[in-house]
């Protein structure tokens, strides 16, 4: 099936997305690394921030101490749909497939390409000519998606509501098996806050 690419408009509200990202990015890799715990506390109070923009919850706080490896590939193929890959190792090679050979590596994977998306669903965010995944996000319904902005927090916002450095096309895909839907963000963003995790 082929995918069916949609665009994001810029707007107001994701150049301030874009903005604050920019700021969490600059607030930890500034300073030289023994400042890092710092550093990684003011990249938390900036990124939290995100969630005073129009539209936008923060679901699970930012945790830049400790989620170095756990951005938003991880965050919904790893810890929402469960699967092995991608994981905490800095030379991951499904991590880089993921990012760089998306379409590709998420059809061998099982998931493939949808025009009606519904709750559990992923969303794909890419850029213009490139069809490799800049950000991905977990459809709820209603044009609201559930994210992990980069190593920052959990989020959930309107489907064209991201940084407008992440992307300006979309598309759709479905994991497909035979099972029960493996999502369930109510038990998931529950028992992750019971445990006090982060996502």
């Amino acid at each position: 099936m082929a995918i069916n690419f949609k665009r994001l408009e810029d707007s107001p509200e994701r150049q301030a997305l874009a903005k604050i990202m920019s700021d969490v990015y600059l607030a930890y890799y500034l300073l030289p690394y023994r400042y890092r715990e710092s550093c990684a506390k003011r990249a938390n109070r900036v990124a939290n921030s995100l969630g005073q923009i129009a539209g936008m919850t923060v679901i699970v706080p930012s945790n830049y101490e400790h989620d170095y490896y756990n951005r938003c590939g991880e965050y919904v193929f790893r810890n929402c749909m469960g699967e092995d890959w991608p994981n905490d190792n800095p030379n991951d090679t499904d991590t880089d497939s993921l990012f760089f050979k998306t379409a590709a590596f998420l059809t061998e994977h099982g998931y493939l390409p949808v025009d009606d998306p519904v709750s559990g669903d992923i969303v794909v965010y890419a850029e213009d000519l490139v069809i490799n995944g800049t950000h991905f996000g977990i459809y709820e319904g209603d044009g609201v998606v559930v994210s992990k902005f980069e190593r920052g927090p959990v989020l959930r916002h309107p489907l064209d509501r991201i940084p407008s450095d992440f992307g300006n096309l979309y598309y759709f895909v479905r994991k497909t098996h035979d099972t029960e839907p493996l999502y369930d963000m109510g038990l998931l963003v529950g028992n992750a806050a019971l445990a006090g995790a982060s996502l």
